[in-house]
């Protein structure tokens, strides 16, 4: 792990694409949305991550599958602290995000964002909901 960088928070889970069959690129951008992704379904879903975080991974995927998006980059002006944020922001982009990433049959993970995405789903005339297993 440390030959991947895992030590280094803001490249680790990068080099770790450069080893992956592109058939489970998939799985590793669930297990990173599950880990550092929020998502409010119809505005929003977003990573954080440290200031020098390489967001490269996720701007590859969104030119792949041609989502917009935005990175930000903040220091707080009195307590010094950095951080960084991947977004994709447009409700378009953020559904097909979802029905490319989050499919019915991946029944695992991302428990928690996927009672999110089917409350928001109830209430709205978005695509399709994801099954939620307990």
């Amino acid at each position: 792990m440390f030959s991947l960088e895992f030590k280094e928070r803001s490249r680790g889970p990068y080099k770790v694409k450069e080893y992956l069959p592109e058939h489970l690129f998939d799985f590793f951008i669930l297990g990173f949305f599950d880990g550092d992704g929020h998502t409010d379904y119809k505005r929003t879903v977003s990573w954080s991550g440290s200031y020098d975080t390489d967001w490269t991974v996720l701007i590859n995927m969104c030119h792949n599958i041609q989502l917009r998006y935005h990175v930000d980059k903040r220091i707080n002006k009195k307590t010094g602290h950095k951080c960084s944020a991947f977004t994709i922001r447009h409700m378009i982009d953020v559904a097909k995000f979802i029905n490319h990433f989050i499919r019915p049959n991946h029944n695992f993970g991302l428990l928690r964002k996927r009672k999110i995405i089917n409350q928001e789903n109830a209430e709205s005339t978005a695509p399709e909901t994801c099954p939620v297993s307990e």
